[in-house]
């Protein structure tokens, strides 16, 4: 999906640049130089075979082009493409304009989709939703000064600790529903794997048995 999204907003941004700027072409045959974008109006000129143009604008079949100083129009079909940059196209042309605010629009649309995607797999950092997955998980906190233990989705507050003035928790690990028990010092907690060794009050580390 989102490969397809890049595809799509690559080749947009291509024909954005394209209809944003023009190019110099070279007349593939002689070519009829009308004064507006008819048929039947005034003819200023021709362009003989080969020869070099300016187009400064495009609409439907005609182009505009700059004929001895002057804006004339050809028939685009009669071109090729001399692939050297040119100027930008007329932007009075409606056609010009709803093409360039069509194709802005829907890399926006496509932008704003990537990015809302994005957001809901990689929430920010303090954000109500990354707090809201972290709250999914447990884990066993244990206070080295007092041997108490809580489980809890974050670590617990220090206050009211009964052997100093403040609790100093450890992470045992994730809450699961394997059952462990110390030696030792009796902790009994249940985690998803074995708990971490330091803390124990009856000799530093716990000695942990599964059952």
């Amino acid at each position: 999906m989102q490969t397809m999204k890049r595809a799509i907003l690559s080749l947009l941004c291509c024909l954005l640049t394209i209809t944003l700027w023009g190019n110099r072409y070279i007349a593939t045959g002689e070519i009829k130089v009308m004064a507006e974008k008819d048929a039947n109006s005034k003819v200023l000129g021709r362009i003989q075979n080969h020869g070099e143009i300016e187009v400064t604008g495009i609409s439907n079949n005609w182009w505009k082009i700059n004929y001895n100083g002057k804006d004339a129009y050809i028939l685009g079909k009669h071109l090729k493409q001399a692939g050297r940059a040119g100027d930008l196209i007329d932007l009075n042309d409606p056609d010009t304009i709803f093409i360039i605010i069509g194709s802005v629009l829907v890399i926006f649309v496509i932008l704003g989709g990537t990015q809302r995607q994005l957001a809901a797999r990689y929430p920010k950092p303090g954000s109500s939703q990354l707090s809201k997955v972290k709250s999914q998980f447990s884990y066993w906190y244990q206070c080295l000064n007092c041997n108490a233990y809580i489980k809890n989705s974050a670590e617990p507050r220090t206050a009211g600790c009964t052997q100093a003035q403040a609790h100093s928790w450890i992470n045992l690990g994730e809450a699961g529903d394997v059952k462990y028990l110390c030696k030792k010092c009796s902790t009994f907690v249940a985690m998803k794997s074995e708990p971490g060794e330091e803390g124990c009050l009856r000799g530093g580390t716990h000695e942990w048995r599964k059952f």
